[in-house]
């Protein structure tokens, strides 16, 4: 039996041979016709390993130009590669084996499944890193805000807590950085309001910093805005000091005449108007037109504030003009007399009665005693004196200064010269 079975064996050995090899070529090109190898790339992020190195040296780094994002092909079996993805594949850096003069940290690419059947070919070989101290300072944070409160309403004092942080990060980073803010947005509020705040960083030229090397403590502040009460109230003027003689005041205004305040209720409620002392208008010695700035803001009760501190000024405009003075005696014939009895008679103590009048010079100088007309109100008067004070008829570009007090006597009237004209 044995001898028959290698009599089988050997013979025809070699042609039995060639269809052995034949069969595995072509169970070879059968398999890489269905199932051929390919490639693909993939795009991940390196995870950062033995990062302390860095910071127990007391130094920082910072990732340049997105580096850590590492693209890399995978070549292995259609069928194995295309149902891969970038999670299949843990991509790391190691900061032990960094190369502190070039600043490169290699980077390693592992398969986590099919290790054994894809190969994979980084085309990122490096993530850059600048390294530097690490430098700490505490900045002042500023708020700012956006928006319009509803209409009514103004905003008041505007706060954060805390009002300072402390930013960590390179050193370069932190000499960079000019300002801290926290901002919050009251469109629309009507009454106070407390938001949540990440501070931002800006540089001298206003840019805003953004660095992921940077830490805040804290990481966030609260930033509060108070909402008030608004009210539109009058601005009320007085000045002081004389004119100098033959000056008077023509007409005073006021710009604006009316202002927006914003307030508590129970502070707005206090006010009515802004008034303006007299000792912040005095018109001693002036002799022409005047016109003074006065600030406001601090003519205001406590609690109550300009809605817009930008316009914390009023100006007002006093017009004064030069007047003439003339005073005139006239003829008490001149003086009307109204409203008295026809059986009486007015008898005067004087013959004249002094005017003093003021007003435009041109007009003055031609005015004459017989250009003013006087009269007097007998109105219920009966025999016996009297002393009245005459008044004057108004004449343009005039005004009466002064007019003196007339004395006379209410006698009746005689009437001798009409009985002897009835007898003729």
């Amino acid at each position: 039996m044995a001898k028959k079975l290698v009599r089988m064996v050997t013979n025809n050995f070699l042609l039995k041979l060639i269809s052995v090899a034949l069969a595995v070529v072509l169970w070879l090109v059968v398999v890489n016709i269905d199932n051929p190898q390919t490639t693909m790339t993939f795009t991940s992020t390196a995870n950062i390993i033995n990062e302390n190195i860095i910071s127990e040296n007391g130094k920082v780094y910072e990732i340049l130009d997105n580096s850590n994002t590492v693209k890399f092909s995978v070549t292995g079996p259609r069928t194995i590669v295309e149902g891969m993805s970038a999670s299949d594949f843990t991509v790391v850096a190691d900061m032990s084996k960094i190369d502190l003069d070039l600043g490169l940290v290699p980077v390693e690419v592992t398969a986590d499944r099919y290790a054994s059947k894809v190969s994979v070919s980084l085309k990122t070989t490096n993530v850059r890193v600048s390294i530097e101290d690490v430098k700490t300072r505490q900045f002042a944070v500023a708020t700012t805000t956006s928006g319009t409160p509803m209409e009514g309403y103004a905003l008041g004092d505007v706060s954060c807590d805390p009002a300072t942080v402390t930013i960590s990060g390179p050193e370069s980073v932190i000499k960079s950085i000019d300002k801290v803010t926290a901002g919050i947005n009251v469109e629309g509020m009507y009454s106070n309001r407390t938001q949540t705040v990440i501070p931002t960083m800006y540089d001298a030229s206003g840019n805003k910093i953004v660095s992921a090397s940077l830490t805040l403590e804290p990481a966030t502040v609260q930033v509060t805005a108070q909402i008030m009460g608004t009210k539109s109230i009058p601005v009320v003027y007085e000045y002081s000091g004389e004119l100098p003689d033959g000056y008077v005041l023509e007409s005073a205004t006021c710009l604006p005449d009316t202002i927006l305040v914003k307030g508590s209720k129970d502070a707005l409620a206090k006010i009515d108007s802004l008034k303006i002392p007299s000792d912040a208008l005095n018109l001693r010695k002036e002799t022409g037109d005047v016109e003074k700035t006065v600030t406001i803001s601090g003519m205001l009760p406590e609690g109550v504030d300009l809605v817009d501190a930008d316009h914390n000024n009023v100006v007002v405009k006093v017009e004064i003009s030069a007047r003439g003075v003339k005073e005139l005696n006239v003829p008490v014939e001149n003086i009307e007399i109204k409203n008295l009895s026809d059986d009486y008679d007015i008898v005067f103590s004087t013959k004249t009665v002094l005017v003093k009048l003021e007003g435009d010079p041109d007009v003055l100088k031609g005015l004459s005693a017989e250009d003013v007309k006087l009269s007097v109100d007998m109105k219920g008067s009966d025999t016996g004196r009297f002393t009245k004070t005459p008044i004057m008829t108004a004449i343009n570009g005039l005004t009466e200064s002064k007019i003196a007090k007339v004395n006379g006597t209410v006698v009746v009237k005689q009437k001798e010269e009409s009985e002897e004209d009835d007898e003729e």
